[in-house]
């Protein structure tokens, strides 16, 4: 026996429409939670967090602790590998500059020497290649280091001037009475010398010459 359903549709069945059976949940569930208000607030029950309010959070704070520890880590081991691999860079870099440094000057010794080998064999006259830039850059640099160690020798035995410049000048201690040298030899001769012989003297008989007095006893004799 074959039955017929007039007037429907399957689209109005919740039960065959998912997003419509979903919807009328929702409701229920929203309308549930408005009556709750409602009776905490006749209840006076408190319904808001306070602003201070931290949750706990899921996970403990000794777990938290391992993972930053593991990211710190992670980050440490990254920039670490960041930082070989530019002085890696910064090797090979340099390695390479010394490599061509090097070829460059083994490329100009052969040039040399095969220049000063066909001026030798007379194939050609001209000598320029003896004078090249290196070379002249490399003695002007000895020169000027001869020159600065000249300069330094004659510094340290006559010094640089300043508060050394009149070190050598006379000055008060100079004029004094007493002789600067203190004794044993006098501008002029000996501070011991024979006496001449005569009628009556007793030549050859050694005796002390007068010790000549300082600038500014002299003056002061002068003065009497």
């Amino acid at each position: 026996m074959k039955g017929t359903v007039k007037n429907f549709n399957l689209d109005e069945d919740p039960i065959h429409n998912d997003f419509k059976r979903e919807m009328i949940f929702y409701r229920q569930a929203q309308q549930a939670v408005l009556d709750g208000y409602e009776r905490l607030e006749k209840l006076e029950r408190p319904t808001l967090r306070p602003d201070d309010y931290f949750a706990e959070m899921a996970k403990s704070d000794v777990h938290m602790q391992k993972v930053r520890k593991r990211l710190m880590n992670k980050k440490a081991g990254q920039e670490m590998s960041e930082k070989v691999k530019k002085i890696r860079e910064i090797k090979k870099f340099g390695k390479r500059v010394q490599i061509e440094r090097e070829q460059q000057k083994h490329k100009e010794k052969r040039e040399m020497l095969e220049k000063v080998k066909q001026f030798r064999k007379g194939k050609t006259d001209n000598i320029d290649f003896l004078s090249n830039k290196p070379l002249r850059e490399q003695r002007n640099r000895v020169d000027g280091r001869k020159t600065n160690l000249r300069r330094a020798m004659k510094d340290r035995k006559y010094g640089k001037g300043g508060m050394r410049r009149n070190e050598k000048r006379n000055n008060s201690n100079d004029f004094d009475d007493e002789p600067r040298h203190g004794g044993g030899f006098q501008k002029g001769g000996n501070k011991f010398k024979a006496g001449k012989g005569g009628k009556g003297g007793k030549g050859g008989k050694i005796h002390a010459a007068k010790i000549r007095p300082g600038k500014r006893r002299r003056q002061q004799m002068k003065g009497r």
